[in-house]
This record gives structure tokens, C-alpha cells and sequence, in this order.
């Protein structure tokens, strides 16, 4: 446990990071993609399932 140790643990730490970054990076491209390749259709059926359980909870409100 010298400084050597510590110096390499905080390169490791900055490395990791760096990966982390580009990972988020990749999924955030990954995640537009994939919004862009939905079907118009697909979206609908979404907003409609979320629109009948906000008017189901008023009804029971």
C-alpha cells in the first residue's frame, strides 16, 4: 500500500470513467435509434394506454 499503489488506483478510476462515458454515449445513440425506428402506430397505442389510465384514475378520484 505505497503511493505507487494509489497513483495506479486513480488511473484505473480515470479509465474507467472515460469507458463509462463512451458507454452512455452508445446507449444514448442506441436509445435515439431506436425512438426514430419506432412505428408511428406503436406510439399511439402508448399515448391511448396512458391516456385511459390517467382518465381510469380521475374516474376513481
Amino acid at each position: 500500500m505505497g503511493p505507487s499503489d494509489s497513483g495506479a488506483r486513480h488511473a484505473g478510476t480515470r479509465k474507467n470513467k472515460k469507458a463509462l462515458n463512451s458507454r452512455l454515449r452508445d446507449y444514448k445513440i442506441k436509445l435515439k435509434q431506436t425512438f426514430m425506428d419506432t412505428p408511428y402506430d406503436c406510439m399511439v397505442v402508448v399515448y391511448f394506454l396512458y391516456a385511459s389510465v390517467v382518465a381510469g384514475w380521475r374516474h376513481v378520484i
